[in-house]
């Protein structure tokens, strides 16, 4: 049974820096330092909407650190206005990382009373991106010793989101041109000019565990033929369509081009 019985606290800052002028150089520069923790755990599902949370977690009184949010983030704006007509407006958006990782410890029922155990795949517990180590299976241990034969080999913590994904960027420019004694204003907007569509590094949920940082050939790959059906209903190549194509290591972590990339926009204003 879940619950979206919680908490949740947050606490930050804000810079912002501008100078604005008819011609030459004006720019803006903000910065958020926000530090947000919730009962929900991070990466979830229903994170972002209807926050569902774990009993035991609850019950343990455990917060997580939100996963939808960059802790620091910052945007420079410039703009370059000449006599002659022309406006050059280059956009800089930077973010430190977001929130990642399983957690080495994951909140669950053991006999009826709740509990931060080892984060494996002997434990149905509260990490959403699944077990950080494997037990195995010939001399499991218990749910408290867990005998593991591996981990993922990624650095963690012992809670969900205690990582940081690495810091990311994006590039946007603008350029105007307004005729002297003209109504008229000719443009182009690039966005995303350093084409980045790549999302960053994801857990893999298609892993194969061979020692703690080792993984298996299968890694990336279904075993049920109706995550990807191409050629008959028996078929068993990667977990989604095209997601062989996307994947670059078949070690823990994916990453998708799940970007828009780089697109120009023209345009012709008037005034009025």
């Amino acid at each position: 049974m879940l619950t979206n019985k919680g908490k949740e606290w947050a606490d930050g800052i804000d810079f912002n820096l501008t100078r604005e002028v008819a011609y030459g150089l004006s720019a803006q520069l903000t910065a958020t330092y926000i530090n947000e923790f919730s009962s929900v755990i991070p990466l979830s599902g229903s994170e972002d909407f209807y926050p569902s949370i774990q009993p035991a977690s609850v019950a343990l009184g455990n917060i997580y650190r939100v996963g939808f949010l960059s802790p620091f983030q910052s945007t420079l704006a410039l703009s370059y206005r000449t006599h002659s007509g022309w406006r050059i407006n280059p956009r800089y958006t930077y973010n430190i990382g977001y929130p990642t990782g399983q957690g080495l410890l994951t909140a669950a029922y053991v006999n009826g009373v709740a509990y931060n155990v080892p984060n494996t795949n002997a434990v149905a517990g509260s990490s959403p991106a699944g077990p950080a180590c494997f037990i195995d299976p010939m001399n499991p241990g218990t749910f408290f010793h867990p005998n593991t034969v591996g981990c993922r080999g990624a650095a963690e913590t012992s809670s969900p989101g205690g990582k940081l994904s690495p810091p990311d960027s994006n590039t946007d420019l603008t350029i105007e041109y307004s005729p002297p004694n003209s109504k008229l204003t000719y443009g182009v907007n690039i966005d995303d000019v350093f084409n980045e569509v790549y999302g960053g590094a994801l857990y893999s949920s298609r892993y194969e565990p061979i020692a703690t940082g080792i993984s298996g050939p299968l890694s990336g790959y279904s075993t049920s033929s109706i995550n990807f059906q191409h050629g008959g209903y028996y078929t068993y190549p990667s977990a989604w369509p095209l997601y062989g194509s996307m994947i670059k290591t078949n070690g823990p972590w994916v990453t998708i081009p799940n970007g828009i990339g780089r697109n120009f926009y023209f345009y012709v204003q008037a005034r009025l």
